[in-house]
């Protein structure tokens, strides 16, 4: 297998999870993600955008997934570092784009960003992924209005990437 480091990005209920998953155990390439990542530093209930509506929650949020990032990312380097190839998920880079080139360079990894989204997010199949995703306690909890909230805000990456409709 080439070497390799494959990012998976999207809005919360893209499928991008489900893929990663998908094409890591295909491919027998290891994956990482966000909410692995979370459950682990902060135990198996994580939280969902409706706890962000009290100012002192969001900010004790705030500091947990910041720390779930900086730990995916040192997973991120550690394991292209050491020359194996990587799938990694999570919603987005934020300000690690130039970071995340950069290691890729300095590493000789390949670096694939696949960015999943659902074009045809209709009630229904949200409904559906909401439901699909409550079934999986290690799935961070999302309802539709989460998702359309999380729509708007989360960015795609300013890098080249391919873009997967989940539909």
């Amino acid at each position: 297998m080439e070497h390799r480091l494959i990012i998976f990005l999207g809005v919360q209920l893209s499928g991008k999870t489900t893929l990663a998953k998908a094409i890591s155990q295909w491919s027998d390439i290891k994956f990482i993600s966000l909410d692995e990542i979370r459950g682990e530093l902060f135990g198996p209930v994580l939280s969902g955008p409706k706890d962000w509506l009290n100012t002192t929650r969001k900010a004790l949020e705030d500091a947990k997934i910041k720390r779930a990032y900086e730990r995916l990312f040192e997973i991120i380097e550690r394991e292209v570092g050491s020359g194996q190839p990587l799938i990694a998920e999570m919603p987005r880079l934020g300000n690690r784009e130039a970071w995340l080139k950069q290691v890729a360079k300095s590493t000789g990894a390949k670096l694939k960003i696949i960015w999943c989204q659902i074009n045809d997010d209709c009630d229904a199949e949200l409904e559906k992924r909401v439901q699909d995703r409550q079934a999986d306690p290690s799935a961070a909890p999302i309802s539709k209005n989460d998702y359309l909230m999380f729509k708007k805000r989360i960015r795609k990456p300013a890098l080249e990437y391919l873009v997967i409709d989940t539909s």
